[in-house]
């Protein structure tokens, strides 16, 4: 007879986290191909300086018609110089390509709630004071075709 299954609650930056977060995606994107039919991919997009250090990037996946936009970040010594739009072209256009028509994320309160709706996205739902004076924002953004 097996043993009780552990739980565990953790947050350890180790091999152990790797490990799982790996195995997890895995599962996931098993689900996901079988649930819904679509097939779930990450999307990555850098910038690198001239001497290969890296100074921006967005991390996201599509699935589906949608792209997530997970994360972008942008160094502060090349802030204000449209590298953080490029990306988020960059990743759009990918995107695109992968047959996905619309974009979706979150965010809070915040200078990138203000830039991601100059790149066009439209906040579709909040939640407020998900921080003392703070909101957090669900938006998205028509890549191509009409809303469906």
């Amino acid at each position: 007879m097996e043993k009780e299954p552990e739980l565990a609650v953790f947050e350890e930056q180790d091999q152990t986290r790797a490990v799982f977060r790996r195995a997890m995606g895995e599962r996931l994107l098993q689900y996901h191909r079988w649930s819904t039919g679509g097939e779930l991919r990450e999307l990555f997009a850098s910038l690198r300086g001239q001497s290969g250090r890296l100074l921006g990037g967005l991390m996201g996946l599509t699935h589906g018609k949608w792209l997530y936009v997970e994360f972008v970040w942008v160094d502060e010594s090349v802030r204000g110089r449209g590298y953080g739009r490029r990306l988020l072209v960059a990743a759009e256009r990918e995107a695109i390509g992968r047959g996905c028509g619309r974009a979706n994320l979150d965010t809070a309160t915040s200078p990138a709630d203000g830039f991601f709706r100059r790149c066009g996205y439209s906040v579709c739902g909040e939640l407020r004071d998900y921080l003392p004076g703070q909101h957090r924002y669900w938006m998205y953004k028509t890549l191509i075709g009409e809303p469906q």
